[in-house]
């Protein structure tokens, strides 16, 4: 299949090239998104959270991406809540999630496809630190949709390879995406396939937290111009940008 963001008109651009994109995963959830009361809408609430490079990952570069983030949000008197190597374990991501009114979360990590079990509807998993007896350590989807206070968070960036796959479903793909969604995040960033491990998606991200954040673009417009750094620089291979899209509210 084929991002929207990558589909070629008569001329030869991108999709991407002309518009903003967002999608939705349901008309249903959508409307049930915009009419959530949301906390965001309090001004006192600048708390970020940011999850990277978990031990055993081998992802170097999410890393520098996450200090970068963090240097971004702070210089804007947002409050970090950052784990990164043997601090991204389980219990600590979700103790955060659990007990912390969070404005912004970002992962930058493995995920994977599979269930917490063979019988979950919901799919999808973000690898954190090992457990110390080596074994791998998941935050699942189920795990999130069961988090006692909800997110509630304005936007979740899950910079991951295949975060935004799921169990199709009527609903939609039931997956990571969805279950942040169900759990009152507004607009979900996630990607369809491989996301490259390298300085270009550092500045892509960085860029799109720049435009929302500093330059007030909406999520859609931040998210744009992001992938036309790399579309500038690989216009004939949209493998290292096209997999990213948002999901949900603008």
């Amino acid at each position: 299949s084929v991002p929207f963001s990558a589909l070629i008109d008569k001329n030869g651009q991108y999709l991407v090239e002309r518009f903003p994109i967002s999608t939705t995963p349901s008309l249903s959830l959508m409307n049930t998104l915009s009419k959530l009361p949301h906390i965001n809408n309090n001004n006192n609430n600048k708390n970020v959270f940011l999850v990277g490079n978990p031990i055993g990952s081998g992802l170097d570069f999410t890393e520098v991406e996450v200090n970068k983030c963090q240097q971004l949000f702070e210089q804007s008197e947002y409050n970090c809540h950052r784990l990164i190597r043997s601090n991204a374990t389980l219990p600590n991501v979700k103790s955060i999630l659990e007990n912390t009114r969070l404005q912004h979360i970002h992962f930058a990590c493995h995920s994977g496809f599979n269930g917490k079990n063979n019988y979950s509807l919901f799919k999808g998993s973000l690898d954190l630190s090992r457990r110390r007896n080596g074994k791998a350590a998941k935050l699942y989807s189920e795990d999130i949709i069961q988090l006692g206070n909800g997110i509630q968070s304005d936007t979740v960036f899950l910079s991951c390879c295949h975060s935004g796959k799921g169990n199709n479903k009527q609903q939609g793909l039931i997956g990571l995406v969805w279950s942040f969604h169900c759990t009152g995040a507004l607009s979900v960033v996630a990607s369809h396939w491989e996301l490259p491990d390298t300085d270009l998606t550092v500045r892509m991200i960085e860029c799109f937290y720049d435009n929302m954040i500093n330059k007030k673009l909406n999520k859609a417009q931040s998210l744009r111009q992001a992938q036309l750094i790399a579309i500038n620089q690989y216009h004939h291979d949209p493998r290292s940008w096209a997999p990213i899209f948002l999901s949900g509210l603008i």
